[in-house]
């Protein structure tokens, strides 16, 4: 499964790329434990 908006928000945001791909992980994560 790929998902395109983790790579799309890094190359406009470099800054925040580790912080959204972290919050991205966390999400999911949350949906393979449902």
């Amino acid at each position: 499964m790929s998902i395109p908006f983790p790579h799309i928000y890094s190359q406009q945001t470099p800054m925040h790329s580790a912080t959204f791909l972290a919050q991205t992980d966390n999400f999911l994560q949350g949906l393979v434990t449902i």
